[in-house]
């Protein structure tokens, strides 16, 4: 609850002047030549047949970063998506700086797969890890630049369904660990206050500072937790902050 209240606090955010609090200690990537940004680990979860999945990934293809600087880590869960990976795969694979592939074959569950993701992500001394599910549909070609010059240790950008209250990321929290809508929650989705919030819980599409990866390693399971709630349990003890970008 208080660190809901910080979104609020030393003129944060206010009615009048917007989100000052997000223009503090951001990085700038204009002007850096393309061999010193920032390494990124790009980890897609495909863990459901996903009936947009082409436009996924046109959207993970238009991103305005340098496929070189990306290591690409690719799960697919169902036959119905082999097409699509495969496609994708012959088109782009070879333009990542490196890329891994694991099919229904390969006999890893959402909990293990992503675990596994947070370990090759270290092994390979990344800067950042993307982690993205095939449930989002990424449309601004500069998603990935702008989350990376916010220079937070995890950041979301909000994603939305056209017409409906539903989003990525949870405002408050139940007693029990449970979603709870915060009193700002609606004005949030519905873009009456941009800027960048501190929540509990983000879900589908996140960045996070390498930095921050070792203290998550084995995160995606704690009991019979989904894996989404089991990595922002984990996020919440550590002391690390997750926020929301709606701008």
């Amino acid at each position: 609850h208080f660190n809901r209240l910080t979104n609020y606090l030393v003129d944060h955010w206010t009615p009048a002047g917007g989100c000052k609090g997000c223009h503090d200690n951001t990085i700038s990537l204009e002007g850096i030549k393309e061999e010193d940004l920032p390494t990124v680990f790009l980890a897609v979860f495909i863990e459901h047949p996903t009936n947009f999945i082409d436009y996924f990934f046109e959207g993970l293809t238009d991103l305005k970063y340098p496929k070189a600087k990306m290591d690409l880590f690719l799960h697919y869960a169902d036959e119905a998506s082999k097409e699509a990976v495969e496609t994708f795969m012959f088109e782009y694979g070879r333009q990542y700086n490196s890329h891994q592939v694991y099919n229904p074959e390969s006999k890893l569950n959402d909990w293990t797969v992503r675990n596994r993701a947070l370990e090759e992500c270290v092994d390979k001394s990344c800067q950042y890890l993307f982690a993205v599910d095939s449930d989002s549909l990424i449309s601004n070609p500069d998603t990935l630049r702008l989350l990376i010059q916010a220079n937070r240790s995890v950041i979301a950008p909000m994603l939305t369904r056209p017409g409906k209250l539903w989003t990525n990321f949870w405002g408050a929290l139940s007693p029990d660990g449970f979603y709870k809508r915060s009193d700002d929650y609606a004005e949030i989705v519905q873009g009456k206050i941009r800027g960048q919030w501190s929540v509990p819980y983000v879900t589908q599409a996140f960045l996070i500072h390498g930095y921050r990866i070792p203290a998550l390693l084995g995160g995606f399971i704690d009991g019979d937790m989904d894996s989404d709630m089991a990595i922002c349990k984990r996020m919440r003890e550590q002391g690390i902050f997750m926020i929301l970008d709606n701008q």
